[in-house]
């Protein structure tokens, strides 16, 4: 050109375009991606397949470079083309370790090579699922993870509500635990230190997802079944949350490959323990199809707090059911999140003490559980394994693991709750294999013991040497038991009866040494060393008889049964039989399984207007000396029986023996069983201490609080007439009003209301309806035959000489005093008082009784257990001169004679010597 001049150099610049070439790829790795490696082999295989679809190529060829230096000879395959396509395949191992690994695949033609696609950063290790709500994305709240942050820890993808974010973002990122979840990078805290606890331990990269989603109760956490690759919700019915978690494993190559699964949550399951057991049963199961290898669910216990008490301290069923997971499915472990520092909003915790802790406390379980680290005793939380009355006043919590170093801060004693007994904890003190409780009075009756926790950082934690909070926990305490078999419950024997007597017993501990029978406060039978004892029995004269079965056990802990027998069925209540509609009984007409769930309870008025449930779920149950002396059915919230018929249209008067667990539940205790407000009668306490009556609206509430736990009579009258009320409660008039409407419902409820969701939490002894307005005077009696007939019996009076030295024991005109012999047989009247031996017997009876067996001699004599004002003392004599007293001991009793014996060995040739001393003061 002309202007050639103006340049000092040329240049040609010739662009050359490369040769284009096609391939298809079926399987080929991605930057950053974590392969799932073979635990057995510690290596991965990266498939790398596809299809050429260029012509003039000969091989295909994958170079691999570990850190940017290649590794060997590069992989080549001949490339055979059919139809102007061919395929190649290739599955290379790389492994698993703090390396990063680069896979180049190339076209090679002749000696030329041309590069298709280069993969970086690619690594092979453990893949690891979060899933649960706010704790499991445990996003930051105070304190920061990044000292945690690591280029080997990396997650897939990220966690979001829509689908088509769910989809855009199918890439590998190293994880960070200070960003939300709802980014691409963000995995949470607690998860970072868990993955990050693994690179630097055992040298292996981690994949995280975290699939959790904050506020989620576990419905709301299911896998949509029917539609498992759909990715969006419907509105607020079908939440897919599930469906995107799984999509982004299956994306990341690793849905295959998930070793383990960890689970936080339960708090917006609002201590629904029901709904939580079923949801989690659910997810296992679909966890068990969508990530065929996983080996372990490392499920979080929550812990008390959230907002709006979303876990209740006082409501630890579902903690309860969380901490037995592990019992249920082999493959779940259990760790506690009590004791970690919380936030200020006492649902979520602190990076520095809280979830940092928390992924340490995990991370424990992780290097036994998956990595073959060897067990040590405070891996695990302390972990109840039994609940036990060791004495009178004391339990011990049997742990499941020893040795894990216990320490139980004094301030921790308010968190323990005894169920069915009022004593009071004291101390706490832990041996190498349990806590043990100190209480200050008797345990007797106490049925289970509650661990609560607490919210907030507020002093007071039972951990072990690890720092891992105990678990809360709901557990059965284990005491001595007997088991009524014969009666099972209250009897009505006519006298003259021959009624068998029979009971077993079991201890949690030791074995049973001995067994008794007291009927009336007098020992009637015992036997040792069996746990089982049985006799029979002939019923007296008239009048209510208690029979007591006794077991003693190797630790000298006792354990005792009662049965009430009454010789003639009461005729009515206290005499009042007027109007009677409705008479419940304790001591007859409930048909009960062998588990205690009542069906039906008769009618014992003569009107047939008895009361049942259909529903196994919703039926009370039975429970033996509820009131006194006399059982009574317990209802728990969800429990009621229903009377079709029975309750009067008109005037009535209505009375219940009750006794209330609970004053927060509704507490509908003698109600309608009908739908409309408009017609429905009630007796109820509206989640309050105050017992009230309904008809279209509250009409009458008593000025007299109820307490809990404590027995009453709560009757009800009610005047079609004037539409009066009045409420009595434990026969004393407590509140009047007057109603706006009669009642047109003739059926009623025990326990219930319509039922419905008014339930009552506690147990009904016994419950009477009158059609008719009961005066004060009448409810006094009422009252008083409930009060007196839920008493144990007076026992009988023991028998002293002067009692007995009278006729016909005594013949009139005989000497009665205590030396002399009044039937002429030489057997003084105190002896034959002392040893049972019948008067009008002329003959003289053996009083001492020997029996001897190679060198052993046993002496023995019988004697009444009822006897008082009398001493017995044997006495043994090796010369007839010097006799000294020996100890006896019980052998047996029947029938109210005992059996003394005392056993020796006596040498060859020795003689000894017995007497009975029988003396009255």
């Amino acid at each position: 050109a002309a202007n050639t001049v103006s340049y000092t150099s040329r240049k040609l610049v010739v662009l050359v375009r490369p040769r284009q070439f096609t391939v298809n790829f079926t399987a080929i790795p991605v930057n950053q991606q974590v392969t799932p490696r073979n635990v057995s082999t510690n290596l991965a295989a990266v498939p790398i397949t596809g299809t050429v679809t260029t012509a003039g190529y000969d091989k295909a060829v994958v170079r691999i470079l570990r850190d940017g230096v290649s590794q060997g000879t590069d992989l080549e395959q001949t490339l055979t083309y059919t139809g102007g396509s061919a395929s190649f395949s290739f599955s290379p191992t790389i492994v698993a370790e703090l390396h990063s690994y680069t896979f180049e695949v190339y076209l090679k033609q002749g000696a030329t090579l041309g590069l298709v696609r280069r993969i970086s950063d690619v690594t092979a290790g453990d893949v690891y699922l979060w899933y649960g709500q706010s704790n499991g994305q445990s996003d930051t709240y105070s304190g920061s993870s990044n000292a945690y942050l690591s280029p080997w820890v990396r997650t897939f993808g990220m966690g979001s509500d829509s689908a088509t974010v769910t989809q855009a973002y199918n890439f590998w990122v190293q994880a960070n635990g200070d960003v939300s979840t709802g980014f691409p990078c963000g995995i949470g805290q607690w998860p970072l230190v868990v993955g990050r606890r693994i690179v630097d331990t055992y040298g292996i990269p981690v994949a995280i997802l975290n699939g959790s989603r904050n506020g989620y109760n576990i419905t709301q956490l299911q896998r949509d079944d029917a539609n498992p690759d759909n990715l969006a919700d419907t509105g607020t019915t079908t939440y897919r949350v599930y469906n995107r978690l799984r999509y982004r494993a299956i994306q990341a190559k690793v849905a295959n490959k998930v070793r383990g699964i960890f689970f936080y949550q339960g708090e917006s399951d609002n201590n629904n323990a029901a709904q939580h057991v079923d949801g989690f049963a659910s997810l296992i199961t679909d966890w068990q199809v969508d990530y065929p290898a996983l080996e372990r669910v490392f499920v979080s216990q929550v812990h008390v707090g959230c907002s709006n008490n979303l876990v209740a301290r006082d409501q630890p069923t579902l903690r309860d059911m969380q901490r037995t997971f592990a019992d249920v499915y082999p493959q779940v472990r259990v760790m506690s999140t009590n004791g970690l520092t919380a936030h200020t909003d006492n649902c979520h915790f602190a990076f520095t003490g809280g979830y940092e802790t928390h992924g340490l406390n995990q991370f424990r379980q992780v290097q036994r559980e998956l990595y073959g680290a060897a067990d040590a005793p405070a891996i695990d939380a302390p972990n109840p394994a039994s609940v036990e009355v060791i004495s009178g006043n004391r339990v011990r919590i049997n742990l499941r693991k020893a040795n894990s170093g216990i320490t139980v801060d004094s301030a921790s004693l308010v968190d323990f709750r005894l169920n069915g007994s009022s004593a009071v904890l004291t101390s706490a003190a832990v041996t190498p294999t349990a806590i043990e409780l100190q209480y200050d009075r008797s345990l007797s009756g106490a049925t289970s013991l509650d661990y609560l926790a607490h919210s907030g950082n507020a002093a007071g934690w039972v951990r072990n040497s690890n720092g891992v909070g105990l678990l809360a926990f709901s557990e059965a305490i284990r005491q001595m038991q007997v088991t009524l078999v014969s009666p099972s419950s209250v009897a009505v024997s006519p006298p003259g009866t021959q009624l068998p007597l029979q009971a077993s017993a079991t201890t949690p501990s030791g074995t049973i040494t001995r067994m008794d029978i007291i009927i009336d406060g007098i020992l009637h039978t015992s036997t040792p060393a069996v746990s089982t004892i049985q006799t029979t029995w002939i019923v007296p004269a008239s009048g209510t008889h208690q029979i007591v079965f006794r077991a003693t056990n190797s630790a000298g802990q006792t354990a005792e049964a009662s049965v009430v027998v009454l010789t003639q069925p009461y005729s009515s209540p206290g005499g009042v039989s007027s109007g009677l509609t409705v008479w419940l009984k304790p001591e007859s007409g409930i048909t009960r399984d062998a588990n205690g769930a009542v069906s039906a309870w008769q009618d014992s008025s003569g009107n047939n207007n008895s009361c049942i449930q259909a529903s196994t779920a919703a039926m009370p149950a039975y429970r033996s000396n509820a009131f006194g002396v006399m059982p009574g059915l317990s209802f728990d919230g969800g429990d009621w029986l229903t009377g079709s018929s029975g309750m009067s249209t008109a005037s009535y008067t209505k009375v219940v023996r009750v006794r209330l667990s609970s004053l927060t539940a509704s507490n509908n205790i003698l109600s309608s069983g009908a739908a409309s407000s408009t017609t429905r009668h009630a007796l109820f306490m509206a989640s309050t201490a105050l017992p009230r009556m309904w008809h279209k609206g509250d009409f009458v509430t008593s000025g007299t609080a109820m307490t809990a736990e404590t027995d009453y009579t709560l009757a009800a009258t009610y005047s079609s007439t004037t539409k009066a009320g009045i409420l009595y409660l434990n026969g004393v008039q407590v509140g009047t009003g007057t109603a706006t409407a009669n009642t047109t419902d003739a059926t009623y409820q025990l326990g219930n209301l319509s039922s419905g969701a008014f339930n009552m939490v506690g147990s009904i002894g016994e419950v009477i309806i009158y059609n008719r307005v009961l005066t004060s005077t009448e409810i006094s009696s009422v009252v008083g035959y409930l009060n007196a007939k839920s008493l144990a019996p007076a026992n009988t009076a023991l028998t002293s000489y002067a009692a007995w030295s009278v006729p016909p024991n005594i013949p009139a005109g005989k000497d009665p005093s205590a030396t002399a012999a009044a039937n002429g047989n030489g057997i003084a009247n105190l002896i034959e008082f002392a040893l049972g031996i019948d008067p009008a017997a002329t003959g003289t009876p053996q009083t001492l009784l020997l029996q001897k067996s190679g060198p052993n001699v046993e002496i023995s004599y019988f004697r009444p257990t009822n006897r008082t004002g009398v001493t017995y003392q044997l006495l043994e004599s090796f010369d007839m001169q010097q006799w000294n007293p020996v100890t006896e001991v019980t052998d047996t009793v029947s029938a109210g004679i005992e059996k003394r014996r005392y056993t020796r060995t006596v040498a060859s040739q020795q003689k000894a010597f017995y007497k009975l001393r029988i003396s009255m003061p």
